[in-house]
């Protein structure tokens, strides 16, 4: 959604649909992305310090 300013497809929205998912989680995940972007924001401003050390992903080609 954030790279859609939170437009969403009617394609889009259908596939989500027919992998099970109903009105009501369709609206949980919808809160949950919305949660994570605030606390991402609020952490930005605060300068919070993350106190756990990187995880080194492996590169693929």
């Amino acid at each position: 959604m954030p790279r859609t300013k939170g437009f969403v497809s009617d394609a889009d929205l259908e596939a989500v649909r027919a992998a099970g998912y109903g009105d009501g989680e369709i609206g949980e995940i919808i809160g949950a992305v919305a949660l994570n972007i605030f606390t991402n924001y609020v952490n930005s401003v605060a300068r919070t310090e993350v106190d756990f050390p990187a995880v080194d992903l492996p590169v693929t080609a």
